[in-house]
């Protein structure tokens, strides 16, 4: 009985710590505002061209090339951008070949995404299926959203 409730405390601790320790910014989607879309740099659908990890071994530096620009002011066909790799950084970890939904912030020359600003790989409709309702309702109206701000 005691092994038990030792073992219940124990388990209690480390899930509590893993929780702790994961990325915090992380949330259930919402639907993207106005202030949030005029407050980001640069909003792209984009293709993984090239992804290396950085010297410090925490960052990933990869090239994209932008498939489709839903902020009309950027002009860039490629970009370059920096991320951290690791989940309690709300890191991001790209392979070749992936599309992404790209919300990123400029620094210097290159540009700087995370999980936090609402960076994901790309949903294709014929995917759609594959998700919840509620998920990619609001995936869907973001994209409806991005797609009117063109116009």
């Amino acid at each position: 009985m005691f092994q038990i409730k030792l073992l219940t405390i124990i388990l209690f601790w480390v899930l509590t710590f893993i929780v702790l320790a994961s990325c915090t910014c992380v949330k259930l989607p919402s639907y993207l505002s106005n202030q949030e879309y005029n407050s980001t740099d640069i909003i792209v659908k984009a293709k993984v061209l090239y992804t290396r990890l950085m010297e410090d071994k925490k960052h990933s530096f990869t090239v994209f090339k932008i498939m489709e620009n839903y902020k009309p002011e950027v002009k860039e066909k490629v970009i370059k951008i920096i991320s951290p790799i690791d989940p309690e950084s709300c890191g991001i970890s790209f392979e070749a070949n992936q599309d992404w939904l790209l919300f990123a912030y400029k620094k210097d020359t290159v540009y700087t995404t995370s999980k936090c600003t609402r960076s994901m790989e790309f949903i294709d409709q014929k995917d759609y299926k594959l998700y919840t309702d509620s998920f990619i309702k609001t995936y869907h109206k973001n994209i409806l959203f991005l797609k009117s701000k063109l116009n």
